[in-house]
């Protein structure tokens, strides 16, 4: 164990050094951009620093990384798509005619900053009850000039308002917050007093949307069963997160009364019959839409 922690530590210094160099940073990413450098390693290269996105067929965006920020390794590494291929190649097709969306489990905003990008008109709500990736996100937005055009929550959703203890593990900026006081998959961390709201809360002040993202680490069944009335209303296109021990079954049994169709987002989006997650969990997102 002694000698794992070691090497894993040389490891990190090494990372810092290599890429210490803005000419060295340079020269790695465009080998990785061209496919030399391999995911197992640009993944563990740390990124500090602001990092300027390009987005075909939409407006640049500015993200402001830091080293353990692993959505922000994958943009400079990679571009856009460097995160989560497979979801943001969809995701950014359907924000171009979307008029209301929901980030909901937002992080840092990598989802809201497409959104915005992509449509002009668009409005989004996000949700991030986390304070520091609350901070972040917001920066986010501001160094963006989408203020205007996003309202922030700092609140968890659920299925019912009111206040709940909500845990963040350890980490400066933290992936794996989750309503479960004893933590996401028995993580370490601390547990705080957080508001919780609803879709049919929030829709009541900023409308009803037309998309959403939900990514609340096992508590997706939740997050529906607080949209009663605005299944009422809409149907709206959902991507959500589910892992195989997450409440696959509960998520299918409220949308199928719905009618959804499902496609598990591959490298390709793949028809489905249902939610059935990746037990290996490389392909994490589904997409939920009325055809």
């Amino acid at each position: 164990m002694i000698l794992k922690a070691r090497v894993k530590a040389a490891g990190r210094i090494a990372a810092r050094i290599l890429t210490s160099s803005s000419i060295t940073r340079n020269v790695l990413r465009r080998a990785t951009r061209h496919g030399v450098v391999p995911r197992s390693i640009w993944m563990r290269l740390p990124v500090s620093g602001s990092v300027f996105v390009d987005v075909p067929e939409g407006k640049p965006f500015e993200y402001v990384s830091s080293p353990n920020d692993v959505i922000g390794r994958a943009l400079f590494w990679k571009g856009v798509f460097g995160w989560e291929p497979e979801t943001t190649t969809v995701f950014c097709r359907l924000a171009k005619d979307s008029k209301v969306f929901f980030d909901v489990g937002a992080n840092t905003g990598l989802f809201s900053l497409l959104a915005l990008s992509m449509n002009p008109q668009i409005r989004v709500v996000s949700f991030e009850p986390v304070p520091a990736v609350y901070d972040r996100l917001r920066d986010h937005l501001e160094r963006n000039n989408y203020t205007e055009r996003c309202t922030v929550r700092q609140a968890a959703v659920s299925d019912s308002p009111g206040m709940a203890s909500f845990h963040i593990p350890d980490s400066d900026l933290p992936y794996s917050a989750s309503l479960d006081p004893h933590g996401y998959l028995g993580i370490s961390g601390s547990v705080v007093d957080v508001e919780v709201t609803t879709v049919d809360v929030e829709a009541r002040h900023f409308g009803i949307p037309d998309m959403m993202k939900i990514d609340v680490e096992g508590f997706e069944d939740k997050v529906l069963e607080g949209m009663g009335h605005t299944f009422a209303k809409t149907r709206p296109t959902i991507i959500l997160e589910c892992n195989s021990d997450g409440p696959k079954e509960k998520i299918a049994k409220i949308l199928d009364q719905f009618k959804y169709c499902y496609y598990h987002l591959q490298d390709s989006p793949v028809p489905v019959s249902t939610i059935n997650p990746d037990p290996q969990r490389k392909y994490k997102n589904f997409l939920c839409i009325i055809e």
